[in-house]
């Protein structure tokens, strides 16, 4: 299974600062009163792996997802989100061992989508990122509330609905996928270490960079 190992949020929301989250192993709990901010850091999960539905973000269009702005300071004109992840599992279709995803947005509309500092299209980044559909889930706000309060018929509807995407996503993947080698083409792109120069790519872990609080609770 491959795991997320650090999410590093500038300009997305509420971060006008840089921000960087450690997830170690076992449990991390981030906690904070309401309004500080605790659904925009599931949020830019979400949005970092190319989420395409801005009601799923709470918003209705690009320029909401960067900070607007507040009395102490002015509003940033691009919003940045990544994520890395531990891939030595092989789950990920890329030979890398760790693998970095990163998304921009600037006020114009524009977003851009890069792996492992390499700019790439959104449907890439969708294909390399789709297998922790089958071991990851992000539960909105809200949500377990509402499954709770389901019938059971509706309750199995959304297992069901959940399980037929999965499948999906296998099949999809599967016939993507050519044998050989994992440094083969495979999902329409190349990650051989010709297209994925290591020395390329940008791992956020200066001790500079990590500047920012950890708010987490390892158990």
């Amino acid at each position: 299974m491959a795991r997320l190992k650090q999410l590093d949020i500038n300009g997305f929301k509420s971060f006008a600062n840089p921000t960087t989250f450690i997830f170690d192993r076992g449990v991390t709990a981030i906690i904070g009163p309401n309004g500080s901010g605790k659904s925009n850091i599931s949020e830019a999960l979400r949005w970092v792996l190319g989420e395409q539905q801005y009601t799923n973000l709470r918003s209705k269009r690009t320029e909401d997802v960067i900070f607007a702005g507040s009395d102490r300071r002015g509003r940033l004109g691009m919003a940045e989100v990544s994520l890395t992840i531990d891939n030595s599992s092989g789950l990920l279709p890329i030979e890398f061992s760790e693998v970095n995803v990163t998304r921009r947005a600037h006020r114009s509309g524009e977003n851009q989508y890069l792996i492992n500092g390499n700019r790439v299209r959104l449907k890439d980044l969708q294909q390399l990122t789709a297998p922790l559909g089958q071991a990851h889930t992000i539960v909105g706000q809200g949500l377990v509330d509402a499954v709770l309060s389901q019938r059971p018929e509706d309750r199995r509807g959304l297992f069901e609905h959940r399980r037929h995407h999965r499948a999906s996503d296998a099949d999809r993947l599967g016939g993507a996928r050519s044998p050989g080698s994992r440094g083969e083409q495979r999902n329409g792109w190349a990650t051989s270490s010709a297209s994925w120069n290591r020395e390329s790519v940008r791992w956020p872990d200066a001790p500079d960079r990590r500047s920012s609080t950890r708010p987490f609770a390892r158990s």
